[in-house]
């Protein structure tokens, strides 16, 4: 949200919490109207172990509010398909 320059920030550190107290109350509540995150992170891990590793690390920390998945990249899933010359047809000629 964007304030006039002329405002003064916080002074303190009371205020500054406040402040992102605030900041993160609105964010939340932009979410749940959305129906979506508004942030999102990406970690390209080198291996499916580390990337569940980390999942299990960040599901004990409990982030309020936050799903953690792990996912496979489009790289990784077109690599372990079966090469077909007609795969321009979506598969059909396999």
């Amino acid at each position: 949200m964007w304030r006039p320059a002329d405002e003064p920030l916080p002074k303190d550190g009371e205020a500054q919490a406040a402040e992102h107290a605030a900041r993160v109350a609105r964010e939340r509540q932009e979410s749940a109207e959305s129906g979506y995150p508004e942030y999102e992170v990406r970690i390209d891990l080198p291996s499916h172990k580390q990337a569940l590793e980390l999942v299990e690390r960040l599901r004990g920390e409990g982030l309020p509010g936050s799903t953690v998945a792990v996912e496979g990249t489009w790289r990784e899933a077109y690599a372990d398909r079966p090469h077909s010359p007609f795969s321009f047809l979506g598969g059909l000629a396999e």
